[in-house]
Parts: C-alpha cells; structure tokens; sequence
C-alpha cells in the first residue's frame, strides 16, 4: 500500500489547438459532463475485481478533478500496475500510479505532527494529504506528497 494509483473520471470535452508546447491544449470540465454516479461506478469496478481500497481521497472527483487512492497489496507493490492496467482496460484513460511518502502512526494525540516534522525539518511542503483505515495492528497509514522547498523561508526574509 506504498503505491497511490489516481484517475480522472472524466475527460477534456474538447481541446483547443495552440502553438509551440502548447499544441493542444485541454478545455475545462463541465460538471454537467460528468455522468452522476461516475465514482460509484469506478468503486464497484474494483470491488468487482477484489481490490480493497485503504486510503482514498481527491479534489474535484465528480466536477473534473482526480480521484487519489491505495489499494491493499499485502506487501507486492506490483498490485497498484496490476489495478492501473486494469482501469486503463475498463476505459479510464491516464491512470497514474505515485509513489508519495507514506508514515504508519498509532492513533494518538500528535501522531500526524510527528510524521510530518521530518518532512517539514528537510524543507519541503506537504501538497496533499490522505489518512488511511487501520490496519490489523491498528497503525493508520498516512499518504502524503510533497513539495520540495528550494529557498527556506528564513532565506527568504533575508535572515
């Protein structure tokens, strides 16, 4: 489960032609576009097909955003290609597998501070965050990717 898997649920209605590396160029998502029950349908999908999702998030899901989620791969990280291709194969296009940095924490106070501390303490900004389902010990996954901060802020005040 060290592996994201992300999929849009949705694709450009059209693209605009441009120039240089801008050469085609995606439209924005109409919400409307989007069939209702879009993420419902891809949930039952991977059900169907015996996946167990442990982590699970997004932005935008149904409206033209990203659906973020790791799926339980008792230990073979090849299980998230496994799915990708999967999805690709049932007609979702651009399925992208990431690996972000991932902390195991029991449930307590400060837990989610102290797995980031680490990060903070290295420079870089945490972009998105994802909190998982307890494992059989208990311990929470957290799924987190980051942004690495090339000027620290105290170098940018002049300090």
């Amino acid at each position: 489960m060290h592996q994201q898997l992300r999929v849009a649920l949705s694709s450009p209605s059209s693209v605009q032609d441009g120039s240089g590396a801008m050469a085609v160029v995606p439209i924005e998502i109409d919400p409307r576009e989007v069939e209702a029950g879009a993420l419902v349908r891809l949930l039952d999908l991977l059900a169907g097909e015996g996946y167990n999702l442990r982590i699970a998030g997004g932005c935008g899901i149904e409206t033209g955003g990203v659906f973020a989620f790791a799926i339980e791969d008792g230990g073979d990280e090849s299980k998230a290609s496994e799915c990708a291709a999967f999805l690709e194969k049932n007609g979702y296009r651009g399925v992208k597998v990431i690996e972000p940095f991932v902390c195991e924490v029991d449930n307590r106070k400060g837990a989610l501070r102290d797995c980031l501390t680490k990060l903070a303490s290295e420079g870089r900004l945490v972009d998105e965050l994802f909190v998982g389902t307890p494992d059989k010990d208990g311990k929470i996954p957290l799924q987190i990717t980051t942004i690495r901060n090339v000027v620290q802020r105290s170098q940018a005040r002049g300090s």
